[in-house]
């Protein structure tokens, strides 16, 4: 299924100078055998080097520009690729005939489950892997944060890998040198820049990669999920960076599950279902789609079971039960009504409160997606909570809503969102509300008619004493 909401991911003129990043008909196979893969990829390399393999290539080609300011190009590379588009055995598409466009300043976000292609993807668009159909156009210098560690020498130290990295993007030694307190003061490494990479955390790796990636004043800046791995501090510089680089006409495509960071960056999305685009287009609408398909896998699975129940500890012994809506006289509903406050209703148990204070936050999706998000004050927690005896309460005065169906969802953390306590979520409610229009708000609304040089006249009177 492919579906396009907005047709600016597609069919723009290839003269424009805007597009940094064009993606056409990309496609890419791999074999789940590994004898077989070494054999295929002998074979390919044979086709591609010796003269009787030639009749095999490919009409189409990989092409990658780079340039410093992204207008005129300084290293072409053109590539054939001796496949066919049938699969031998063993092989299956992980990106399947992929095409979009990026322009200047624009921020795409690339959604889809575990294995649907996206870091496959970014890194044919980072050059480390050949599509085997298609055509991909990078104009500008590229950073990248793709995988955790890549591109790092272990046994060097952080300041050996920020030279050998800054090289290899090509920088000029006495351009690295120009830079180097930037990128130290960015990860915050000052004592650590003298140690070898691999004494590193997965955070200061991140935060590294990241400081490297985005002072080479990139005209392309690709992010997979790794930005996850930092703590809050260093997600809150991230933000700002990301955002001063929109403004300066970087082109950017982040990859990430936080659908909040998505919504947050990306003014486009691109959904990916087992290597096909399954929809394109304005970021909301591609999230929205991206959500009725979760709840619809969602709702296939037994709840029963204490693995797909949604009431996630994340902490030991802190247990989390199911959300239940309450009436103001305290009584339990199914369906949650316009006319009355809503109440929502969280049980907590715990031996020993892992934090003396914790924030909540609630969110509320109905068909279309993302409806209602917030963030509760730090919350004092009692020093025990035995079963029945403690629940966290969300009042809300008003729902503006037509009739529609509610998924709630609530997340403890502890103050700042710094580390996830635990999740009760895919708790499904019946909202009934005012009015019977198609829309989702029901907002109060006034009619009236009126004349247009009745108001006229008024407003010359009023001119005329004034």
């Amino acid at each position: 299924m492919y579906k396009t909401t907005n047709s600016t991911l597609a069919n723009a003129s290839h003269g424009d100078s805007n597009v940094l990043v064009r993606a056409e008909g990309v496609s890419k196979k791999f074999c789940r055998d590994l004898k077989k893969s070494l054999w295929y990829g002998l074979k390919d390399m044979a086709s591609e080097l010796l003269p009787f393999g030639s009749k095999q290539l490919s009409e189409k080609s990989y092409l990658v520009s780079a340039s410093n300011n992204g207008d005129s190009p300084i290293n072409n590379r053109t590539t054939n690729r001796s496949q066919s588009s049938a699969l031998r055995p063993g092989e299956f598409w992980a990106v399947s005939d992929v095409s979009f466009e990026l322009k200047r300043g624009e921020c795409l976000g690339l959604i889809g489950d575990n294995g649907a292609g996206k870091t496959t993807l970014l890194k044919m668009l980072n050059g480390l892997i050949k599509p085997d159909k298609g055509r991909i156009e990078m104009r500008g210098r590229v950073g990248a944060l793709i995988a955790l560690g890549a591109g790092f020498n272990p046994i060097l130290t952080g300041r050996e890998n920020i030279y050998v990295n800054g090289s290899v993007l090509g920088l000029s030694r006495k351009e690295i040198d120009a830079r180097f307190d930037e990128i130290v003061d960015f990860s915050g490494l000052e004592e650590f820049i003298d140690m070898p990479v691999q004494s590193y955390s997965s955070g200061m790796q991140v935060r590294l990669g990241f400081a490297v990636a985005t002072a080479i004043e990139p005209n392309i800046l690709l992010i997979d999920e790794v930005l996850a791995v930092g703590d809050a501090s260093f997600q809150s510089k991230c933000v700002n960076v990301i955002k001063s680089l929109q403004k300066r006409g970087v082109a950017i495509i982040l990859v990430s599950h936080d659908l909040h960071n998505i919504l947050r960056y990306c003014q486009s999305g691109l959904y990916l279902q087992r290597g096909q685009v399954a929809a394109a287009g304005p970021i909301d609408a591609v999230t929205a789609d991206y959500r009725q398909e979760q709840d619809a896998v969602t709702g296939k699975l037994d709840v029963s079971h204490p693995m797909h129940s949604g009431h996630v500890p994340v902490v030991s012994d802190f247990e989390l039960g199911k959300v239940y809506a309450l009436d103001c006289a305290g009584l339990r509903r199914e369906t949650l009504s316009a006319d009355d406050p809503v109440i929502l209703a969280l049980p907590v148990k715990y031996n020993e409160r892992p934090h003396d204070r914790v924030e909540v936050e609630l969110a509320i999706n109905d068909v279309f997606g993302l409806l209602y998000d917030v963030v509760s004050p730090p919350l004092e927690l009692p020093a025990t909570a035995s079963e029945d005896c403690l629940e966290i309460r969300i009042r809300i005065d008003q729902l503006p809503l037509t009739d529609t169906k509610l998924t709630v969802g609530v997340a403890i953390w502890t103050p700042g969102h710094g580390v996830l306590l635990g999740w009760s979520r895919n708790n499904q409610f019946r909202f009934q509300g005012k009015g019977s229009s198609p829309g989702r708000l029901a907002i109060p609304a006034s009619w009236d008619v009126v004349s247009r040089l009745q108001d006229e006249h008024v407003a010359v009177m009023q001119h005329e004493r004034a």
